[in-house]
């Protein structure tokens, strides 16, 4: 059986008691409720001299963690009538001992989905590549968690008001998040002539990166490339509702009296 030592742990259930784990059933009595697990995960049980064994029709359940922190991870955890149906279970090597096989009812899928971050080692020469490579690796995640565990829309503030002395919109200082993951922020108010009253619109807060601090090369290159990457966002009206980029913050409807913020229209918020 396993090493208890090596992070790997069994349980069993018979109907609703708990059997105990032990390294062998030669010094068990008929009516001790214990188990063993051998080196291919082999569950047996006692053969009602050396250990009990499950009555007939008993519910029996296992389940095997390893790893993963103080309880570990489930890996397998089965149920089965007793005795187990043939096919997915085992005889272990004791014999009229009855196990339940755990390497019977697992298996391993890997798929590496080619996401690759820079190993560095010593004596390792880098290049500029390597650094974006390894940037854009830290992005991309960002990204993938704001998608994922966020959603886009709204978080906070972005409050947008009707300024009507002077024909504008006032979008207040706020973060959103789009819909590929990018933070849309927007740290102080900025105000947005939205012209003369027609129809409706839209006011759309969009994601906008751009390339700064230009640096000159040594002798004999014309070229001065940019060392910083600015992030930013760029707000905008639109007649269209944005399906794919873009957050909408809000939607203005004309009147005979004007613009006018419509209160039916509610922004997408995170969750």
């Amino acid at each position: 059986m396993p090493d208890p030592d090596d992070g790997k742990s069994f349980a069993v259930r018979v109907d609703d008691q708990e059997w105990t784990q032990a390294r062998s059933l030669d010094d068990a009595g008929p009516d001790d409720t214990i188990f063993v697990v051998d080196s291919t995960g082999a569950v047996a049980f006692g053969d009602g001299t050396h250990g009990r064994r499950p009555s007939s029709q008993s519910s029996v359940t296992v389940s095997y963690r390893q790893g993963g922190g103080r309880a570990g991870n489930v890996q397998v955890s089965i149920t089965t009538p007793w005795p187990p149906p043939e096919g997915r279970h085992v005889v272990s090597l004791a014999a009229d001992r009855v196990g339940i096989s755990m390497s019977d009812l697992t298996g391993t899928v890997e798929h590496l989905g080619g996401d690759k971050r820079p190993r560095y080692f010593d004596g390792q020469l880098l290049s500029a590549a390597d650094f974006a490579l390894e940037q854009q690796y830290l992005i991309r995640k960002r990204h993938l968690h704001n998608r994922a565990l966020h959603g886009s829309g709204v978080v906070t503030g972005l409050a947008v008001t009707l300024a009507t002395s002077s024909g504008a919109i006032v979008i207040e200082p706020g973060l959103a998040l789009d819909r590929e993951g990018h933070e849309l922020q927007l740290h102080d108010p900025v105000a947005l002539e939205i012209g003369s009253p027609h129809g409706s619109c839209y006011v759309i807060i969009e994601y906008t990166e751009r390339e700064t601090n230009p640096v000159i090369l040594p002798a004999g290159t014309a070229q001065t490339p940019a060392s910083r990457i600015e992030e930013g966002i760029v707000i905008r009206l639109s007649a269209d509702e944005p399906v794919d980029e873009g957050i909408p913050l809000t939607r203005l409807v004309a009147d005979s009296s004007g613009w006018k913020i419509d209160d039916a229209f509610t922004p997408p918020r995170c969750r």
